[in-house]
């Protein structure tokens, strides 16, 4: 839900770099969103919040693009968001 969070406040045109230590979330972005749109969100974990990411991608235009880092390792950043 952190995503569509931060896709929901990060003002339309800009080329935000969203950090997460989840790879479920950004392989699921990068990898298999529109596959799963296509195929129907069909046995897909957490389907709701990956198709209000999906919205969120398509509303807002232009360029996203997402990082890993390693959870619980003292990112003051990403300890905050979880």
């Amino acid at each position: 839900m952190a995503i569509v969070k931060a896709l929901s406040i990060i003002p339309k045109g800009d080329k935000p770099t969203i950090i997460t230590d989840s790879w479920y979330a950004i392989q699921g972005i990068i990898e298999n969103l529109r596959k799963w749109e296509d195929e129907g969100w069909m046995k897909v974990q957490n389907a709701d919040i990956f198709q209000k990411i999906a919205c969120e991608l398509d509303t807002r235009g232009g360029e996203t693009y997402f990082q890993w880092v390693k959870g619980h390792l003292n990112n003051l950043r990403n300890d905050g968001a979880d």
